[in-house]
């Protein structure tokens, strides 16, 4: 079994990930576990773009959610870690704190690589390459290669899809589906997908799968959220600048750009203008001690009532009347 296996439904522009996390099974060990689930064309890439790189607990989250075995077997190819002892009749377990250790280690070793194609895939989505089908791209690019053919002979040479194309390997077709059709046949994946797509790569998943939200639709658009900064898939072709990920107090991203967007149109209203204008002047004036007491007041009170306002807790009139009341009359004499 491939530690990866991807498929994708067109149709209900769903993707299918089977692949492996790393859970508690009980006391202080872990193991690895297979998991299976649809979601959205993209999700998988989303995680990835989403990883605050300098937010080690992120990090760490993604590796343990997808590719710790991967990552692992790349760093054994590569140095003398023995990765024997973390298996059992082909199963991975391992303790609390060597998981721990193990973290530290893949994170050392991986944070730059994940900086590299994060940064790969952020100008993708975000160049003028992002608009266009992969028909497009391919014929662009074979004539790119045709008119400098030197470009391609130099290893340095780093162009976003062509360096992206040349890293995907270890990536073959499965027909038969076993894992999605038999091991997980609850999930009722539709019989009419073709083919998908196995692999012991995290980065072809990613790849695969920014291929085919392209070919979904050339004009699809992958945002940043203007309010909590992560990545998005927007639901339609409106210029949406929140996701609808949940933020604070149960509340998604795009309730707050709308409660803001409501308080900035207020903030231009003249009552405000109004409150603002006393404010002042009762602060010129609060070295006279009537006035003193008045702006005291003013300093206390006013940024609840101004707040009910804002709420719709009060009307505009009962706002203005209490910003008329703060006005300090001359005494007759």
């Amino acid at each position: 079994m491939s530690l990866y296996n991807i498929a994708f439904d067109t149709n209900n522009r769903t993707e299918c990930l089977n692949h492996f996390s790393i859970e508690k099974k009980k006391g202080f060990i872990f193991e690895s576990v297979n998991h299976c689930e649809i979601r959205p064309i993209g999700s998988i890439l989303l995680d990835f773009l989403n990883i605050d790189i300098e937010n080690g607990e992120d990090m760490v989250n993604f590796i343990a959610n997808y590719c710790l075995e991967d990552l692992l077997f790349k760093l054994a190819k590569k140095s003398e870690l023995n990765i024997s002892k973390y298996y059992k009749n082909d199963n991975f377990y391992i303790t609390e704190q060597a998981l721990s250790d193990l973290f530290f280690t893949l994170q050392s070793e991986y944070e730059d690589d994940f900086e590299f194609y994060q940064d790969i895939f952020i100008n993708l989505i975000t160049s003028e390459t992002a608009n266009i089908s992969p028909k497009e791209f391919d014929k662009i690019e074979a004539d790119f290669r045709a008119e400098f053919p030197d470009l391609f002979e130099d290893e340095s040479a780093n162009f976003d899809l062509i360096t992206l194309s040349y890293r995907i390997n270890d990536l073959t077709l499965d027909f038969t589906m076993d894992d999605f059709y038999y091991f997980h046949k609850e999930l009722n994946l539709p019989k009419s997908i073709p083919y998908s797509f196995r692999t012991d790569d995290y980065l072809n998943v990613l790849f695969i799968s920014y291929k085919q939200l392209l070919s979904l639709d050339s004009n699809i658009k992958i945002k940043k959220c203007a309010n909590c900064g992560k990545y998005f898939i927007p639901k339609t072709m409106h210029d949406t600048k929140y996701c609808d990920e949940i933020f604070k107090d149960n509340k998604t991203c795009k309730e707050f750009g709308r409660e803001l967007a409501y308080k900035e149109s207020l903030a231009q209203k003249p009552i405000l203008k109004a409150y603002r204008s006393r404010y002042q002047t009762l602060s010129k004036q609060a070295s006279e001690r009537e006035k003193h007491e008045m702006y005291e007041y003013f300093k206390k009170e006013g940024p609840s009532m101004r707040k009910k306002y804002i709420d719709g807790e009060i009307t505009a009139k009962e706002f203005q009347d209490w910003i008329d009341s703060t006005k300090v009359r001359k005494k007759i004499i």
